[in-house]
């Protein structure tokens, strides 16, 4: 009997070791990145790694200032039934999922591979610009951060081909051929994307951190919201193009009557 005890006992200490190893975390450091896991895949790890050495990569060669480390942290939260994505701070992004399955190609959405690390990258950007401010569609915000990944989700794709994920898949599909399809829905949000872009076509990405930059500059001095947008498009612009882009663009950026209470789900909705 007391040795039946004792083996009952073993068992239960050797499954609660089990239990709490399962969930120990993991460390895997890049030059500029660090990734703290509760996954041992690191074919994973090194995935989701040059995903955001290169999405910091592109930003600060467009003249972005960035964190000189970025932090990915991978917590499995039981509960949930899809991974869960979002920019935590201005160094941090946090990835929740509910299993290892999570992880399988035929599962993973592209919310949460290269397009949806490059989106999180994009809020650390303009988050401290319009994060906070009401005064502006909240569609300029996301259409700007979908613009960024998109284009950055590309480049990416340039340099590691489908090699990048270990379950090879043409992420191409996530990035500007699903950005320019979605010009045509002829919505609030896809006009604030063509004022995005047009600029963007104008004066280059690498002026895009300057034309920010003067943004929020003007907002902190308590500029309105349409007169710190016409300065900084009057400041990257020649006059005719200043003037027709603010014709075409401005009321949709100024726009807050479709408020994220009634819009944002269908926003979700389809783009994740």
């Amino acid at each position: 009997m007391k040795n039946y005890i004792s083996l009952k006992v073993a068992a239960s200490l050797f499954i609660w070791a089990f239990t709490i190893s399962a969930f120990a975390q993991q460390k895997y450091d890049t030059e500029h990145v660090v990734i703290v896991s509760e996954i041992y895949n690191k074919e994973t790890l090194i995935s989701f790694a040059r995903s955001i050495e290169e999405a910091r990569r592109i930003a600060v060669d467009n003249g972005f200032d960035m964190p000189e480390r970025l932090e990915l942290h991978i917590t499995r939260k039981p509960g949930i039934d899809k991974m869960i994505l979002f920019a935590d701070g201005p160094h941090t992004i946090q990835l929740y999922y509910p299993d290892e399955s999570s992880f399988k190609k035929k599962i993973i959405s592209h919310n949460t591979n290269t397009y949806g690390i490059c989106r999180e990258i994009g809020h650390m950007l303009i988050n401290p610009v319009l994060g906070q401010n009401d005064d502006f569609s909240i569609f300029v915000r996301e259409a700007w951060v979908h613009l960024f990944a998109s284009m950055a989700n590309d480049i990416i794709y340039e340099r590691y081909k489908k090699s990048l994920w270990q379950d090879q898949f043409d992420y191409r599909e996530f990035g500007m051929k699903r950005f320019l399809q979605g010009l045509s829905d002829n919505t609030h949000y896809s006009q604030v994307q063509l004022g995005w872009l047009e600029l963007y076509c104008k004066i280059g990405f690498n002026k895009m951190s300057g034309f920010l930059a003067e943004l929020d500059t003007l907002i902190k001095q308590k500029k309105s919201a349409e007169h710190a947008l016409g300065i900084a498009v009057f400041g990257r612009l020649g006059p005719d193009d200043a003037q027709n882009w603010l014709k075409n663009y401005s009321g949709a950026f100024l726009d807050r009557s479709n408020t994220p209470v009634n819009l944002y789900p269908l926003y979700v909705q389809q783009y994740y």
